[in-house]
Protein backbone atom coordinates (compact mmCIF):
# COMPACT_ATOMS: atom_id res chain seq x y z
CA UNK A 1 0.00 0.00 0.00
CA UNK A 2 0.81 3.67 -0.54
CA UNK A 3 0.63 5.82 2.55
CA UNK A 4 0.66 9.50 3.54
CA UNK A 5 4.20 10.44 3.94
CA UNK A 6 4.76 11.53 7.79
CA UNK A 7 5.47 15.82 7.61
CA UNK A 8 8.49 15.27 10.16
CA UNK A 9 9.85 12.38 8.24
CA UNK A 10 12.94 13.08 6.26
CA UNK A 11 13.16 13.13 2.54
CA UNK A 12 15.55 12.71 0.28
CA UNK A 13 15.72 15.10 -2.85
CA UNK A 14 15.37 12.59 -5.19
CA UNK A 15 11.80 11.56 -3.23
CA UNK A 16 10.88 15.27 -2.92
CA UNK A 17 11.17 15.76 -7.00
CA UNK A 18 9.17 12.59 -7.81
CA UNK A 19 6.60 13.90 -5.74
CA UNK A 20 6.59 17.20 -7.43
CA UNK A 21 6.51 16.07 -10.81
CA UNK A 22 3.92 13.59 -10.39
CA UNK A 23 1.42 16.09 -8.54
CA UNK A 24 2.27 18.70 -11.72
CA UNK A 25 1.30 16.08 -13.97
CA UNK A 26 -2.02 15.62 -12.01
CA UNK A 27 -2.70 19.67 -12.61
CA UNK A 28 -3.51 19.77 -9.39
CA UNK A 29 -1.16 20.45 -6.67
CA UNK A 30 -3.18 20.16 -3.49
CA UNK A 31 -4.15 16.75 -4.65
CA UNK A 32 -3.35 14.25 -1.81
CA UNK A 33 -1.38 11.54 -2.49
CA UNK A 34 -3.13 8.52 -1.37
CA UNK A 35 -4.48 5.88 -3.66
CA UNK A 36 -8.32 6.80 -2.71
CA UNK A 37 -7.43 10.11 -4.94
CA UNK A 38 -7.19 7.39 -7.74
CA UNK A 39 -9.71 7.00 -10.21
CA UNK A 40 -12.18 3.97 -8.94
CA UNK A 41 -12.18 1.28 -11.46
CA UNK A 42 -13.25 -2.32 -11.17
CA UNK A 43 -10.48 -5.00 -9.84
CA UNK A 44 -10.02 -6.57 -12.99
CA UNK A 45 -9.47 -3.28 -14.59
CA UNK A 46 -6.63 -2.75 -12.53
CA UNK A 47 -3.33 -2.28 -13.95
CA UNK A 48 -0.84 -5.37 -13.05
CA UNK A 49 1.75 -2.82 -11.58
CA UNK A 50 -1.08 -2.27 -8.97
CA UNK A 51 0.62 -2.36 -5.44
CA UNK A 52 -1.86 -5.03 -4.09
CA UNK A 53 -0.69 -8.04 -1.93
CA UNK A 54 -1.27 -11.06 -4.06
CA UNK A 55 -3.17 -13.73 -2.90
CA UNK A 56 -0.66 -16.82 -2.57
CA UNK A 57 -2.03 -20.45 -3.25
CA UNK A 58 0.23 -23.24 -3.25
CA UNK A 59 -0.08 -26.61 -5.15
CA UNK A 60 1.67 -29.73 -4.94
CA UNK A 61 0.91 -31.90 -7.49
CA UNK A 62 3.22 -34.66 -9.25
CA UNK A 63 4.09 -33.50 -12.68
CA UNK A 64 6.64 -35.63 -13.48
CA UNK A 65 6.77 -39.65 -12.67
CA UNK A 66 4.03 -42.07 -13.23
CA UNK A 67 1.45 -39.67 -11.71
CA UNK A 68 2.15 -37.10 -14.34
CA UNK A 69 -1.11 -37.06 -16.26
CA UNK A 70 -2.98 -36.91 -12.80
CA UNK A 71 -0.87 -34.01 -11.62
CA UNK A 72 -0.91 -32.11 -14.80
CA UNK A 73 -5.29 -32.83 -15.37
CA UNK A 74 -5.31 -31.68 -11.47
CA UNK A 75 -3.35 -28.70 -12.28
CA UNK A 76 -5.50 -27.93 -15.63
CA UNK A 77 -8.30 -27.46 -13.98
CA UNK A 78 -7.14 -25.08 -11.16
CA UNK A 79 -5.70 -23.33 -13.50
CA UNK A 80 -9.27 -23.06 -15.15
CA UNK A 81 -10.60 -21.90 -11.88
CA UNK A 82 -7.43 -19.06 -11.54
CA UNK A 83 -8.33 -17.69 -15.03
CA UNK A 84 -11.68 -17.22 -13.76
CA UNK A 85 -10.91 -15.82 -10.56
CA UNK A 86 -8.62 -13.33 -12.35
CA UNK A 87 -10.90 -12.26 -14.97
CA UNK A 88 -13.58 -11.41 -11.89
CA UNK A 89 -10.73 -9.12 -10.08
CA UNK A 90 -8.69 -11.29 -8.02
CA UNK A 91 -9.91 -12.33 -4.38
CA UNK A 92 -10.81 -9.57 -2.83
CA UNK A 93 -9.60 -7.28 -5.23
CA UNK A 94 -6.21 -8.91 -4.48
CA UNK A 95 -4.40 -10.60 -7.05
CA UNK A 96 -4.03 -14.59 -7.09
CA UNK A 97 -0.98 -16.36 -7.21
CA UNK A 98 -0.14 -19.51 -7.73
CA UNK A 99 3.03 -21.39 -6.42
CA UNK A 100 3.67 -24.82 -7.94
CA UNK A 101 5.29 -27.62 -6.76
CA UNK A 102 6.33 -31.01 -8.25
CA UNK A 103 6.34 -33.56 -6.02
CA UNK A 104 6.72 -36.37 -8.68
CA UNK A 105 4.51 -38.51 -6.68
CA UNK A 106 7.10 -38.95 -3.74
CA UNK A 107 6.81 -38.72 -0.21
CA UNK A 108 9.92 -37.28 0.69
CA UNK A 109 9.37 -34.65 -2.18
CA UNK A 110 6.04 -33.72 -0.88
CA UNK A 111 7.42 -32.89 2.53
CA UNK A 112 10.36 -30.75 1.06
CA UNK A 113 7.21 -28.83 -1.00
CA UNK A 114 5.18 -28.15 1.84
CA UNK A 115 7.88 -26.71 3.75
CA UNK A 116 9.20 -24.19 0.85
CA UNK A 117 5.20 -23.16 0.35
CA UNK A 118 4.69 -22.48 4.54
CA UNK A 119 7.94 -20.62 5.10
CA UNK A 120 9.67 -19.37 1.96
CA UNK A 121 6.52 -18.61 0.01
CA UNK A 122 3.90 -17.60 2.44
CA UNK A 123 0.94 -19.06 0.51
CA UNK A 124 -2.03 -18.80 2.72
CA UNK A 125 -3.45 -22.17 1.61
CA UNK A 126 -2.40 -25.28 -0.42
CA UNK A 127 -3.85 -27.74 -2.94
CA UNK A 128 -2.93 -31.50 -2.79
CA UNK A 129 -1.45 -33.49 -2.97
CA UNK A 130 -3.50 -35.73 -5.54
CA UNK A 131 -2.71 -39.21 -3.75
CA UNK A 132 -3.48 -40.14 -0.35
CA UNK A 133 -0.24 -41.87 0.31
CA UNK A 134 1.26 -38.28 -0.07
CA UNK A 135 -0.99 -36.11 1.37
CA UNK A 136 -0.97 -38.31 4.47
CA UNK A 137 3.15 -37.69 4.68
CA UNK A 138 2.49 -34.16 5.00
CA UNK A 139 -0.97 -33.77 6.95
CA UNK A 140 0.17 -34.13 9.99
CA UNK A 141 2.69 -31.18 9.35
CA UNK A 142 0.16 -29.09 7.77
CA UNK A 143 -1.95 -29.27 11.01
CA UNK A 144 0.96 -28.31 12.89
CA UNK A 145 2.00 -25.78 10.98
CA UNK A 146 -1.58 -24.17 11.03
CA UNK A 147 -2.05 -24.25 7.34
CA UNK A 148 -5.09 -25.04 5.21
CA UNK A 149 -4.38 -28.16 3.04
CA UNK A 150 -7.14 -29.16 0.44
CA UNK A 151 -6.51 -32.02 -1.49
CA UNK A 152 -8.63 -32.48 -4.68
CA UNK A 153 -8.57 -36.25 -5.10
CA UNK A 154 -6.94 -38.29 -2.17
CA UNK A 155 -9.62 -40.13 -1.13
CA UNK A 156 -8.20 -42.70 1.99
CA UNK A 157 -10.74 -42.38 4.80
CA UNK A 158 -7.68 -41.05 7.67
CA UNK A 159 -6.61 -38.29 5.74
CA UNK A 160 -8.56 -35.50 7.28
CA UNK A 161 -8.23 -37.17 10.57
CA UNK A 162 -5.19 -35.24 11.14
CA UNK A 163 -6.95 -31.97 12.91
CA UNK A 164 -9.26 -28.88 11.62
CA UNK A 165 -6.65 -27.36 8.78
CA UNK A 166 -7.44 -30.58 6.43
CA UNK A 167 -9.98 -30.92 4.47
CA UNK A 168 -10.43 -32.37 0.39
CA UNK A 169 -12.79 -31.63 -2.08
CA UNK A 170 -13.34 -35.08 -3.45
CA UNK A 171 -16.05 -38.24 -1.50
CA UNK A 172 -13.89 -40.49 0.75
CA UNK A 173 -13.27 -44.05 0.37
CA UNK A 174 -16.37 -44.88 2.37
CA UNK A 175 -18.51 -43.27 0.44
CA UNK A 176 -17.19 -44.74 -2.77
CA UNK A 177 -16.35 -47.90 -2.01
CA UNK A 178 -19.89 -48.43 -0.39
CA UNK A 179 -21.14 -46.94 -3.44
CA UNK A 180 -19.81 -49.41 -6.04
CA UNK A 181 -20.19 -52.47 -3.65
CA UNK A 182 -23.79 -51.68 -3.45
CA UNK A 183 -24.09 -51.04 -7.51
CA UNK A 184 -22.83 -54.49 -7.75
CA UNK A 185 -24.91 -56.16 -5.69
CA UNK A 186 -28.40 -54.09 -5.80
CA UNK A 187 -28.00 -53.15 -9.66
CA UNK A 188 -26.19 -55.80 -11.46
CA UNK A 189 -27.29 -58.53 -9.35
CA UNK A 190 -23.56 -60.13 -8.97
CA UNK A 191 -22.87 -62.35 -6.63
CA UNK A 192 -19.17 -63.13 -6.03
CA UNK A 193 -16.38 -60.26 -6.21
CA UNK A 194 -12.55 -60.19 -6.24
CA UNK A 195 -11.00 -57.04 -4.75
CA UNK A 196 -7.34 -56.48 -6.47
CA UNK A 197 -5.14 -54.00 -4.00
CA UNK A 198 -2.05 -52.09 -5.12
CA UNK A 199 -0.14 -52.59 -1.74
CA UNK A 200 1.74 -49.54 -1.83
CA UNK A 201 -1.33 -47.05 -2.38
CA UNK A 202 -3.26 -46.38 0.71
CA UNK A 203 -5.93 -45.50 -1.89
CA UNK A 204 -6.14 -48.61 -3.37
CA UNK A 205 -5.93 -50.35 -0.09
CA UNK A 206 -8.51 -48.19 1.64
CA UNK A 207 -10.97 -49.17 -0.94
CA UNK A 208 -10.87 -52.78 -1.34
CA UNK A 209 -11.23 -52.52 2.39
CA UNK A 210 -14.60 -50.23 1.65
CA UNK A 211 -15.57 -52.29 -1.31
CA UNK A 212 -15.12 -55.72 0.32
CA UNK A 213 -16.74 -55.44 3.73
CA UNK A 214 -20.16 -54.11 2.30
CA UNK A 215 -19.94 -56.35 -0.63
CA UNK A 216 -20.21 -59.42 2.05
CA UNK A 217 -22.76 -57.13 4.35
CA UNK A 218 -24.92 -57.05 1.75
CA UNK A 219 -25.04 -60.76 0.95
CA UNK A 220 -22.40 -61.24 -1.82
CA UNK A 221 -19.51 -63.34 -1.71
CA UNK A 222 -16.03 -61.68 -1.66
CA UNK A 223 -13.40 -64.04 -2.03
CA UNK A 224 -9.87 -63.11 -0.70
CA UNK A 225 -8.63 -60.21 -2.07
CA UNK A 226 -5.36 -60.24 -4.30
CA UNK A 227 -2.34 -58.05 -4.61
CA UNK A 228 0.42 -56.40 -6.49
CA UNK A 229 2.52 -53.44 -6.03
CA UNK A 230 3.58 -50.21 -7.68
CA UNK A 231 6.14 -50.78 -10.89
CA UNK A 232 4.65 -54.17 -11.59
CA UNK A 233 4.30 -55.12 -15.50
CA UNK A 234 3.25 -59.17 -14.81
CA UNK A 235 -0.13 -59.83 -13.71
CA UNK A 236 -0.79 -63.26 -15.24
CA UNK A 237 -0.61 -65.42 -11.89
CA UNK A 238 -3.66 -63.16 -9.93
CA UNK A 239 -5.58 -63.21 -12.91
CA UNK A 240 -5.28 -66.54 -13.30
CA UNK A 241 -7.00 -66.80 -9.90
CA UNK A 242 -9.42 -64.77 -10.85
CA UNK A 243 -10.68 -66.69 -13.59
CA UNK A 244 -10.39 -70.22 -11.74
CA UNK A 245 -12.38 -68.73 -8.88
CA UNK A 246 -15.22 -68.32 -11.00
CA UNK A 247 -15.65 -64.31 -9.77
CA UNK A 248 -18.40 -62.48 -11.66
CA UNK A 249 -16.41 -59.32 -10.73
CA UNK A 250 -13.23 -57.91 -10.17
CA UNK A 251 -13.03 -54.64 -8.22
CA UNK A 252 -9.77 -53.06 -9.26
CA UNK A 253 -9.12 -49.56 -7.58
CA UNK A 254 -5.95 -48.19 -9.03
CA UNK A 255 -4.07 -45.77 -11.57
CA UNK A 256 -1.65 -46.40 -14.34
CA UNK A 257 0.40 -47.51 -15.80
CA UNK A 258 -0.14 -50.67 -13.41
CA UNK A 259 -4.35 -49.97 -13.77
CA UNK A 260 -3.99 -50.57 -17.76
CA UNK A 261 -1.73 -53.24 -17.91
CA UNK A 262 -4.29 -55.32 -15.46
CA UNK A 263 -6.94 -54.56 -17.81
CA UNK A 264 -5.17 -55.03 -20.92
CA UNK A 265 -4.00 -58.50 -19.47
CA UNK A 266 -7.29 -59.33 -18.19
CA UNK A 267 -8.89 -59.15 -21.20
CA UNK A 268 -6.01 -61.17 -23.10
CA UNK A 269 -6.41 -63.74 -21.19
CA UNK A 270 -10.16 -64.23 -22.01
CA UNK A 271 -11.46 -63.08 -18.88
CA UNK A 272 -14.78 -61.92 -19.01
CA UNK A 273 -15.52 -61.07 -15.36
CA UNK A 274 -17.38 -57.57 -14.64
CA UNK A 275 -14.82 -55.04 -14.13
CA UNK A 276 -15.41 -52.66 -11.11
CA UNK A 277 -13.40 -49.42 -10.65
CA UNK A 278 -13.31 -46.01 -8.56
CA UNK A 279 -12.54 -42.38 -9.62
CA UNK A 280 -8.82 -43.35 -10.66
CA UNK A 281 -9.96 -44.85 -13.60
CA UNK A 282 -11.60 -41.06 -14.80
CA UNK A 283 -8.53 -39.67 -16.67
CA UNK A 284 -7.46 -40.32 -20.67
CA UNK A 285 -4.58 -41.89 -19.87
CA UNK A 286 -6.74 -44.95 -19.09
CA UNK A 287 -8.70 -44.50 -22.02
CA UNK A 288 -5.77 -44.31 -24.42
CA UNK A 289 -3.89 -47.17 -22.81
CA UNK A 290 -6.89 -49.77 -22.22
CA UNK A 291 -8.90 -48.24 -25.06
CA UNK A 292 -11.60 -50.96 -26.20
CA UNK A 293 -10.47 -53.33 -22.72
CA UNK A 294 -12.69 -50.80 -20.77
CA UNK A 295 -16.11 -51.41 -22.70
CA UNK A 296 -18.16 -53.04 -20.04
CA UNK A 297 -16.70 -51.49 -16.70
CA UNK A 298 -18.45 -49.69 -14.34
CA UNK A 299 -16.28 -46.76 -11.99
CA UNK A 300 -16.90 -44.48 -9.57
CA UNK A 301 -16.58 -40.75 -10.92
CA UNK A 302 -17.08 -36.99 -9.43
CA UNK A 303 -19.87 -35.58 -11.83
CA UNK A 304 -21.49 -36.74 -15.37
CA UNK A 305 -21.91 -34.84 -18.09
CA UNK A 306 -25.24 -36.09 -18.59
CA UNK A 307 -25.86 -34.26 -15.15
CA UNK A 308 -26.14 -30.83 -15.87
CA UNK A 309 -25.68 -27.92 -14.32
CA UNK A 310 -25.07 -24.11 -14.71
CA UNK A 311 -21.64 -24.42 -13.07
CA UNK A 312 -20.92 -27.69 -14.85
CA UNK A 313 -21.74 -26.73 -18.38
CA UNK A 314 -19.16 -23.14 -17.59
CA UNK A 315 -16.53 -25.27 -16.31
CA UNK A 316 -16.48 -27.80 -19.61
CA UNK A 317 -17.02 -24.69 -22.07
CA UNK A 318 -13.92 -23.28 -20.22
CA UNK A 319 -11.61 -26.27 -20.57
CA UNK A 320 -13.09 -26.88 -24.21
CA UNK A 321 -11.77 -22.97 -25.06
CA UNK A 322 -8.50 -23.73 -23.48
CA UNK A 323 -8.09 -26.80 -25.37
CA UNK A 324 -8.96 -29.41 -23.06
CA UNK A 325 -10.91 -31.88 -24.80
CA UNK A 326 -12.89 -34.86 -22.45
CA UNK A 327 -12.42 -33.44 -19.22
CA UNK A 328 -12.68 -35.58 -16.16
CA UNK A 329 -13.01 -35.91 -12.57
CA UNK A 330 -9.35 -34.73 -11.90
CA UNK A 331 -9.68 -31.34 -13.81
CA UNK A 332 -12.98 -30.76 -11.95
CA UNK A 333 -11.85 -31.63 -8.32
CA UNK A 334 -8.90 -29.01 -9.02
CA UNK A 335 -11.00 -26.31 -10.36
CA UNK A 336 -13.51 -26.69 -7.18
CA UNK A 337 -10.96 -26.95 -4.72
CA UNK A 338 -9.35 -23.46 -5.95
CA UNK A 339 -13.17 -22.46 -5.88
CA UNK A 340 -13.36 -23.75 -2.55
CA UNK A 341 -10.79 -21.50 -1.02
CA UNK A 342 -11.11 -18.73 -3.26
CA UNK A 343 -14.83 -18.67 -1.46
CA UNK A 344 -12.96 -19.20 1.58
CA UNK A 345 -10.83 -15.95 1.15
CA UNK A 346 -13.40 -13.72 0.03
CA UNK A 347 -15.40 -14.23 3.67
CA UNK A 348 -11.91 -13.07 5.67
CA UNK A 349 -11.80 -9.88 6.79
CA UNK A 350 -8.50 -8.17 7.15
CA UNK A 351 -6.50 -10.52 4.94
CA UNK A 352 -4.35 -7.85 3.81
CA UNK A 353 -3.74 -6.35 7.70
CA UNK A 354 -3.49 -9.32 9.44
CA UNK A 355 0.26 -11.24 10.39
CA UNK A 356 -0.06 -14.54 8.19
CA UNK A 357 -0.59 -17.10 10.72
CA UNK A 358 -3.94 -15.02 11.92
CA UNK A 359 -4.83 -14.74 8.64
CA UNK A 360 -4.54 -18.79 7.57
CA UNK A 361 -6.44 -19.46 10.60
CA UNK A 362 -9.17 -17.56 9.18
CA UNK A 363 -8.46 -19.05 5.69
CA UNK A 364 -9.76 -22.48 7.70
CA UNK A 365 -12.32 -21.17 9.87
CA UNK A 366 -13.94 -19.45 7.06
CA UNK A 367 -12.92 -23.61 4.61
CA UNK A 368 -14.76 -24.78 7.56
CA UNK A 369 -18.09 -23.01 7.32
CA UNK A 370 -18.64 -23.27 3.70
CA UNK A 371 -22.05 -24.56 2.63
CA UNK A 372 -23.62 -25.35 -0.41
CA UNK A 373 -21.08 -24.10 -2.64
CA UNK A 374 -22.10 -25.15 -6.59
CA UNK A 375 -19.18 -26.37 -7.78
CA UNK A 376 -18.47 -28.42 -11.10
CA UNK A 377 -18.61 -31.21 -9.52
CA UNK A 378 -22.11 -30.46 -7.98
CA UNK A 379 -23.44 -28.46 -4.30
CA UNK A 380 -20.30 -28.90 -1.95
CA UNK A 381 -21.01 -28.54 2.10
CA UNK A 382 -17.77 -28.95 4.13
CA UNK A 383 -18.35 -30.76 7.39
CA UNK A 384 -17.11 -31.09 10.63
CA UNK A 385 -14.82 -33.70 9.65
CA UNK A 386 -13.26 -31.68 6.76
CA UNK A 387 -15.05 -33.80 4.44
CA UNK A 388 -17.36 -32.37 1.87
CA UNK A 389 -20.91 -34.15 1.86
CA UNK A 390 -21.42 -34.27 -1.98
CA UNK A 391 -22.71 -37.01 -4.42
CA UNK A 392 -21.03 -39.26 -6.83
CA UNK A 393 -22.17 -40.89 -10.39
CA UNK A 394 -21.35 -44.52 -11.75
CA UNK A 395 -20.17 -44.56 -15.29
CA UNK A 396 -19.72 -46.74 -17.54
CA UNK A 397 -17.31 -47.33 -20.57
CA UNK A 398 -19.51 -47.63 -23.66
CA UNK A 399 -18.54 -48.66 -27.59
CA UNK A 400 -19.98 -45.96 -29.07
CA UNK A 401 -19.45 -46.05 -33.41
CA UNK A 402 -16.49 -47.52 -32.61
CA UNK A 403 -15.25 -45.14 -29.53
CA UNK A 404 -14.68 -45.55 -26.33
CA UNK A 405 -16.91 -43.14 -24.41
CA UNK A 406 -18.10 -42.96 -20.91
CA UNK A 407 -21.98 -43.18 -20.33
CA UNK A 408 -23.92 -42.46 -17.66
CA UNK A 409 -25.36 -45.17 -15.80
CA UNK A 410 -26.72 -43.23 -12.28
CA UNK A 411 -26.34 -40.70 -9.80
CA UNK A 412 -25.28 -41.91 -5.42
CA UNK A 413 -26.19 -39.24 -2.61
CA UNK A 414 -24.16 -39.47 0.74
Amino acid sequence: MTHRPNARSPFSLTMLLALLLLLGACGKSDQPTSPTALPMMPPSMMPPTASLEPVRIGVIVPLSGSLAPYGQTTLDGINLMAERIRASGGIGGRPLELIVENNEGDTTKSSAALRKLVGLKKALAIIGPITSTNSLAIVRDAQNKGITLISPTATNDTVTGFGDYIFRACFNDSFQGVAVAKFAVEDQGIETAISFKDTTSDYSIGLCESFSKTFAALGGQALPTLSYKQGDTEFTAQLRKVRESGAEALFIPGYPPELSLIINEARSLGLETTLLGADGWDNDDVLNNAGENLVGAFFAAAFSTDVSTPELDEFLKRAADAGIGGAGSFEALGYDSLGLIAAALEKVAGTAGDDIDTTRRKVRDALAGVTDYRGATGPITMQSSGDPLKSLVVLQYDDSDGQVVKSFVKVVNP
